[in-house]
C-alpha cells in the first residue's frame, strides 16, 4: 500500500485506557473495524471521538448509527477506502476527521444514560397501570 515508514502500526493486544486515548489522538489516522456482529462498538466511537477517520464492516445496523461514507461491504472495500482517502489532499482528510468526531459527540454516554432511564420510567409508568 507505499506506506511511509513507521506509519502503519498494527496493534495486537489491547491498550490500557490512558495509552489508547493518547495513541488515538497523537499516531492514528485511521480505525479499521472489520466486525460484522457489533452493535456499538466502543474502541470505534472513541477512535472518531479523537479525531480518526472510521472505516467499518457493516455490521447489523451500522448505518442507523453512522454515516455511510465510513461503512464498507467487504475488508476489500475497507483498503480501497483507506488508499482513497489517504490520497486526499490533507484538508479533505481532516474534514473528514472533523466530521467524525461531530457526528459521534452526538452519543454522549451521560445524555444517553438519561435517555435510557426516561424509557424505562415511561414503560414501568405504562405497564404498572399509571398514564404516562
Amino acid at each position: 500500500l507505499n506506506f511511509p515508514p513507521n506509519r502503519l502500526g498494527i496493534i495486537p493486544d489491547n491498550l490500557p485506557r490512558p495509552k489508547w486515548a493518547q495513541y488515538l489522538r497523537n499516531e492514528a489516522d485511521f480505525y479499521w473495524c472489520f466486525s460484522h456482529r457489533e452493535g456499538f462498538p466502543n474502541s470505534l466511537g472513541e477512535g472518531m471521538a479523537s479525531g480518526v477517520i472510521p472505516l467499518m464492516n457493516h455490521f447489523y445496523g451500522a448505518e442507523l448509527i453512522h454515516p455511510e461514507k465510513f461503512i464498507c461491504e467487504s475488508p476489500i472495500e475497507i483498503l480501497e477506502k483507506t488508499i482513497e482517502i489517504g490520497a486526499m489532499d490533507k484538508k479533505e482528510r481532516l474534514q473528514l476527521r472533523k466530521e467524525a468526531r461531530a457526528h459521534i459527540e452526538q452519543y454522549d454516554r451521560y445524555k444517553t444514560a438519561v435517555e435510557i432511564r426516561k424509557l424505562c420510567e415511561r414503560i414501568y409508568r405504562t405497564s404498572s397501570g399509571v398514564d404516562v
